[in-house]
């Protein structure tokens, strides 16, 4: 019976794609994500990293994306045994960079990553 458990708490995460927006962001910016019309200009791999590892990264790689002008990353979580998976995404939510996000498709890590759309800042000309 406990193996059974196990496997219900982990089917809730096959189940449904992680996936979010920010309030006032374009949600088709979102589909298209998981669609996978956009190609991240970033890979970021937590494998082997704690969490307070991974939310360093994961800040350094939102800030190297916004200075480079870097609309889409992608954060290889992995899934092991949930601790990343679960963390990410609310990490993610907290960043006010980040518009949204939606599992990865296949091609870039399926349920083990991350696409994530990132706010860039607005360039303003003196002319």
């Amino acid at each position: 019976s406990t193996r059974k458990e196990s496997s219900a708490a982990s089917d809730v995460y096959k189940r449904q794609p992680l996936k979010y927006v920010q309030p006032g962001a374009d949600s088709y910016e979102v589909k298209r994500l998981r669609r996978g019309e956009y190609p991240p200009d970033l890979i970021l791999d937590l494998h082997g990293l704690n969490k307070e590892q991974a939310k360093l990264e994961i800040a350094a790689l939102i800030y190297a994306a916004q200075k480079q002008h870097f609309h889409c990353v992608c954060i290889v979580h992995g899934i092991g045994s949930f601790v990343l998976k679960k963390n990410v995404p609310n990490w993610l939510i907290q960043h006010p960079a980040v518009k949204g996000f939606h599992q990865a498709p296949l091609e870039w890590g399926g349920q083990g990553a991350l696409l994530v759309l990132i706010d860039l800042p607005q360039v303003h000309s003196k002319y």
